[in-house]
């Protein structure tokens, strides 16, 4: 009883600062900024539904997304036609996907420390030698890693199982969707759910920063050079 209770906390929670980050984007009418709000509640325990909404934004296709039969999305030029039950509302794409990469950030489930994961081979290409290597595990020791002028953050960095660090000081930064398989999940409390909660708070809604998952040519050339740098 006391586990389940403490999942609907975290859970109440994430639609706090959910409802807060959407009350503050304000180019949104009330009214689309309810629907949204009903839109990231439902889609809570399905991220897979907001990944896919923003695929459909950033392809700049026309293109249709239903969920159900409650919710309806027609993408046309640069606006979104959102059609949520018996509600309707209208965005420009880029509004849209603001609110989409909030939700996603705010919503997804972050693993614990000393979670095992399978990563996808294409990305650690450029970390090691991937060929012949069926599946490419990683220990979890880090989460929300950034520096202070970033706009961006990494949700999680770890190390190479069963080996470690590959070199002195080295780390693999990577974000949920990289993620293909989780091994093993690691220990979680309250501790834990209650860090994940002020991290969220603190770089999403007081520092408006988003994942490197969703970062723009200009955020990655930038990460790209501290690294060649070595900051």
């Amino acid at each position: 009883m006391t586990n389940e209770r403490r999942i609907v906390d975290f859970k109440q929670l994430s639609s706090e600062l959910l409802a807060r980050w959407i009350k503050e984007r304000k180019y949104l009418r009330e009214e689309t900024k309810r629907i949204l709000f009903d839109i990231g509640c439902e889609c809570s325990g399905e991220i897979s539904v907001l990944y896919d909404i923003n695929k459909a934004i950033v392809s700049k296709q026309e293109s249709c997304i239903e969920l159900d039969g409650s919710l309806s999305l027609i993408f046309e030029n640069d606006k979104v036609l959102i059609s949520y039950y018996e509600n309707k509302a209208e965005l420009k794409k880029r509004e849209l996907r603001e609110v989409i990469v909030g939700m996603i950030d705010l919503l997804e489930y972050i693993l614990p420390l000393g979670s095992v994961v399978d990563l996808n081979k294409k990305y650690l290409q450029k970390h090691i030698r991937v060929e012949n290597i069926e599946n490419i595990r990683i220990v979890i020791t880090h989460r929300f890693l950034c520096q202070e002028d970033d706009t961006t953050y990494f949700p999680y960095a770890g190390v190479a199982y069963p080996v470690g660090m590959f070199s002195k000081d080295e780390i693999i930064h990577f974000t949920p969707s990289l993620i293909e398989k989780v091994v093993h999940k690691g220990y979680s409390d309250i501790q834990d759910e209650a860090y994940i909660y002020m991290m969220k708070q603190e770089l999403i809604l007081e520092k408006g920063m988003h994942s490197y998952g969703f970062s723009t040519e200009e955020e990655q050339t930038k990460l790209q050079k501290r690294v060649d740098s070595n900051e």
